[in-house]
């Protein structure tokens, strides 16, 4: 399996943030954002992160979102780009996600 180019990126799904360098020595708390978790240390996830939380994540080394909710996102991708975050949309049906949807997830990834 190929490498990443960069073992410094945290990546959150919501949506799915990705990180430079860890800005923390202990986990950081989100309290308000929905099934907030620091799966490892290049990668978090949760549900849902508004404004306020992509500021927050931001200033801890937040560098590229993957957002996995199907529909209209253009006000997502809007405020990320104005922020200075890469914005990823895949569309996943929850009851039926697909093969592809796995494969542009990997595809992100590895970038």
């Amino acid at each position: 399996m190929r490498r990443m180019q960069s073992q410094y990126r945290i990546y959150l799904l919501v949506a799915g943030l990705l990180c430079s360098a860890p800005a923390w020595s202990e986990p950081v708390v989100l309290d308000d954002l929905k099934n907030f978790q620091t799966n490892t240390e290049t990668m978090m996830s949760a549900g849902l992160p508004d404004e306020h939380h992509f500021i927050t994540l931001k200033t801890l080394g937040v560098s590229r979102v993957i957002d996995l909710i199907p529909g209209g996102r253009s006000a997502e991708k809007a405020l990320l780009d104005e922020m200075g975050l890469e914005y990823f949309n895949i569309q996943v049906e929850w009851e039926h996600p697909t093969l592809a949807n796995f494969s542009d997830y990997i595809s992100i990834m590895e970038r």
